[in-house]
């Protein structure tokens, strides 16, 4: 479409977290991957779960649940993680499951100002025909002093 419609699109991955929609912009998900064995690293965020390799390069793992704070549960095979991009660099967001791209019109879409005094991770919420899609900014995902944490507990020690 074109701006002159005065209807923009927002392309988004949805996933799901129980049977909750989520989102992310499409231009900030690089890959959908199996969930893998993850490695532990000290010293960090709880909702950090540690480390895997994908295809050479070692990333974070941040859990989904953990970090919206909501009800966990264990790991499944059916879980997957979507590798995004995360402050430049790419990170694993473990979920229950992606479930595919979608196009929300700007006029179905409620920003979180409108609701809440504080931004944090959800940017807004989309309404779609099959329900309410939360939309979150991949950015706030690590937080910076965490993020400085993880990256100085991960440095390479010198003897």
């Amino acid at each position: 479409m074109t701006e002159s419609t005065d209807i923009l699109q927002n392309l988004v991955v949805v996933f799901s977290i129980d049977e909750q929609c989520y989102a992310l912009p499409l231009n900030s998900v690089i890959s959908v991957e199996r969930i893998v064995e993850i490695t532990h690293i000290p010293d960090k965020a709880d909702y950090v779960r540690g480390v895997i390799n994908v295809h050479g390069t070692i990333m974070l793992v941040v859990d989904f649940r953990r970090r919206m704070h909501l009800r966990e549960r264990p790991e499944i095979l059916s879980d997957q993680l979507m590798i995004i991009h995360c402050h430049g660099r790419p990170c694993a967001l473990m979920v229950d499951g992606a479930i595919g791209v979608s196009d929300i019109n700007n006029h179905d879409i409620t920003q979180i100002e409108e609701l809440l005094t504080e931004k944090g991770l959800l940017t807004g919420i989309g309404k779609t025909s099959e329900g309410m899609i939360l939309l979150n900014n991949p950015d706030e995902l690590l937080v910076d002093d965490d993020l400085d944490k993880i990256e100085a507990s991960l440095m390479p020690v010198t003897l």
